[in-house]
């Protein structure tokens, strides 16, 4: 990873981020006015010392893709100042070739070619609620409870009908979740959560 600058002239970068940069490829620079002559002693300044390349003389007599390049070393040094011919970008518009045949050739490929697919949140919510829903659905299928399991089956339809728009609500992205929990279902549902995990610690 790494940032470059492209400018016209040093002079658009401030100094404390010039200051900073590791890698330089100096294309040519003219000095047509005093300004840019003083520019240029600066610019100049700020290369290595090189026993091959009169700097001055350099920059103001390269040509159109020639550059002064100086990099900085695996130490951390910024090598000597070479002067250099650019390669040009090559592209093509149009559909790249043999793409499958290229990436199994490729060495990553025994680590990044299975394709993964894992489970996300949304799949795991939905898989706890279902036995809920399912278990509110045959206690509605089993015919009339008895007078004390009256309020027992009413609770489970309504833990269900948390659960389902709990679960609709998941589908339908951050904001829907959000309106979910500020309803007066999502604040019951938060306070069975919230007595749920309370429970548990008891226990242990």
């Amino acid at each position: 990873m790494g940032v470059y600058f492209i400018t016209q002239t040093p002079k658009d970068v401030p100094s404390e981020i010039l200051g900073q940069l590791g890698n330089r490829v100096q294309h040519a620079v003219r000095a047509f006015t005093p300004e840019d002559a003083k520019a240029l002693k600066a610019t100049v300044s700020t290369f290595p010392k090189s026993p091959f390349y009169d700097m001055e003389t350099l920059l103001t007599g390269m040509g159109i893709g020639e550059a002064a390049v100086t990099i900085l070393s695996e130490s951390g040094v910024p090598t000597p100042v070479v002067h250099t011919r650019m390669t040009p970008p090559a592209s093509r518009m149009g559909p790249a070739g043999d793409v499958e045949g290229k990436a199994k050739a490729s060495p990553l490929w025994a680590k990044y070619g299975q394709r993964v697919d894992n489970e996300s949140a949304r799949e795991i919510l939905a898989a706890r609620m279902a036995p809920s829903a399912e278990a509110a659905a045959a206690a509605g299928q089993a015919g009339p409870a008895p007078v004390g399991q009256h309020k027992q089956v009413g609770q489970h339809k309504q833990a269900a009908a948390q659960h389902k728009q709990a679960a609709s609500a998941v589908g339908g992205g951050v904001a829907a979740v959000t309106a979910f929990l500020q309803s007066k279902e999502g604040k019951q549902l938060q306070k069975e959560v919230v007595r749920g995990v309370f429970g548990l610690l008891k226990k242990r």
